[in-house]
């Protein structure tokens, strides 16, 4: 794929609609491709307002929805989740102890601790990140 088809095709039919659907607090990622990190991606962003979540090109590791998803299962699962929620089943965004949006850049800082604790949370040996995660996540250098 071009950096001109990106463009036209995902950012111009399908992200700037879908950004006009989601209002001021939209954040977007992309997979750090050459196409999509051109200028003319970067001058289409920008003239819609859209706000790209930036990370290092070639490190998975670092890759901010995985560690915020990682970071909000831990959070759902420690003592921070609602008593009534973990006995009644209500779903897990609702059980988190955050306003009722919890996607907001102010929130996602707040469940990942910014970059300083992504790279600190990606930095740690195998067997201490599974002892800070209780377990719950195999060793990846074992094969999952």
């Amino acid at each position: 794929m071009t950096s001109h088809i990106y463009r036209d095709v995902i950012l111009e039919e399908h992200v700037r609609l879908f950004r006009g659907a989601m209002g001021a607090e939209f954040l977007f990622m992309d997979d750090n491709a050459r196409p999509h990190r051109a200028n003319i991606v970067d001058e289409c962003l920008h003239s819609e307002d859209i706000t790209r979540i930036d990370w290092p090109a070639y490190s998975p590791d670092l890759n901010p929805i995985e560690h915020l998803c990682s970071a909000s299962f831990l959070w759902r699962t420690s003592s921070h989740m609602h008593p009534a929620a973990a006995i009644s089943g209500v779903d897990a965004w609702s059980a988190l102890d955050l306003p009722r949006n919890p996607l907001t850049p102010r929130n996602i800082f707040l469940l990942t601790g910014g970059w300083n604790q992504r790279c600190k949370s990606v930095t740690l040996i195998p067997e201490q990140r599974q002892r800070k995660n209780g377990g719950r996540h195999a060793d990846p250098s074992k094969g999952a």
